[in-house]
């Protein structure tokens, strides 16, 4: 199975807006923004070679309570996005002609149950 491919991760650059470095950019996180009180925990904390940094959390409310309190706290001298997660696109080739637009989506989830498509989770775009 595919391990670790499920979970999604939910994850927010901060850059610097002055000259700050990752770790001054770190140490200023961690001095400013009391990550107890507005209940968030962070999974990992990551500098990358242009001078950001990638912080993970656990949900997407957890990601915007810190973004909130990022842009509370230090909204002056940091610049925080929002990585937006991808909507993959997968083409299925020799469909036999017996399946219809209208039919595709419960055959798909029944030959397919150990995945657990949930319902909503894709939509047929043409065959």
């Amino acid at each position: 199975m595919l391990a670790g491919r499920d979970r999604k991760k939910f994850q927010l650059t901060v850059r610097s807006k002055g000259t700050h470095t990752p770790d001054e950019i770190k140490n200023l996180l961690k001095e400013k923004v009391n990550l107890i009180e507005i209940k968030v925990g962070i999974q990992s904390l990551k500098p990358l070679r242009d001078g950001q940094v990638i912080i993970e959390v656990g949900s997407k409310k957890e990601m915007k309570l810190l973004e909130e309190g990022f842009r509370e706290n230090c909204g002056e001298e940091l610049q925080i996005n929002i990585q937006n997660l991808r909507n993959p696109k997968l083409v299925i080739l020799n469909i036999p002609s017996e399946i219809t637009m209208e039919n595709i989506k419960e055959i798909l989830t029944q030959q397919n149950a150990e995945i657990d498509i949930k319902e909503g989770c894709f939509e047929p775009k043409f065959s």
